[in-house]
């Protein structure tokens, strides 16, 4: 209850900070608490169609605890004979099967670890460019730029709109 009453602490001094932009706690609990699991779930239903508001629950704060009850009882269990189940499966040798799934999950994290401490390593993976990101169009997709991402912050200059446009074909 001591981090519920932190939270709410926080949440009052930002509040507090900027009474415009949030009038009631209605508003702010939403941006804490499900902003974030909805715009997953409306870009997901551009794809997969209609999605209820209880998937986002539930997604967000029901499977990830179940999710890791299952995980605690599977690591507790044991056999009949008192062999432990996590790290035992199958009745498997421990080298190479045992050792090499161990090793899988490490690499995946120094992957991650690698990635979260220095990106750049990961450039050359992505096809996306900045301008891409920042204008949301790319070569061969036909997508042109909004008006509201073209302004004097813009890094899309006249002549290069004007070239993508078509303007100065010959």
């Amino acid at each position: 209850f001591a981090f519920i009453g932190l939270t709410f602490f926080f949440l009052s001094k930002v509040k507090a900070e900027n009474p415009d932009k949030w009038p009631t706690w209605k508003p702010l609990i939403y941006e804490l608490g499900f902003r974030n699991i909805m715009e997953l779930r409306d870009q997901l239903a551009t794809t997969v169609g209609n999605l209820p508001v209880v998937w986002a629950f539930l997604v967000k704060y029901f499977i990830p605890h179940v999710v890791l009850l299952l995980f605690i009882n599977l690591a507790q269990s044991s056999t009949d004979d008192g062999v432990p189940v996590f790290g035992n499966y199958g009745g498997y040798t421990s080298w190479p099967f045992q050792i090499l799934g161990f090793l899988t999950v490490i690499f995946a994290f120094g992957l991650f670890v690698i990635g979260f401490v220095a990106p750049d390593l990961y450039q050359g993976l992505t096809l996306l460019d900045e301008k891409t990101l920042i204008h949301g169009y790319g070569q061969g997709t036909g997508a042109q730029p909004t008006k509201e991402l073209e302004g004097p912050d813009s890094k899309l200059d006249a002549k290069e709109s004007s070239e993508e446009d078509g303007e100065n074909d010959v």
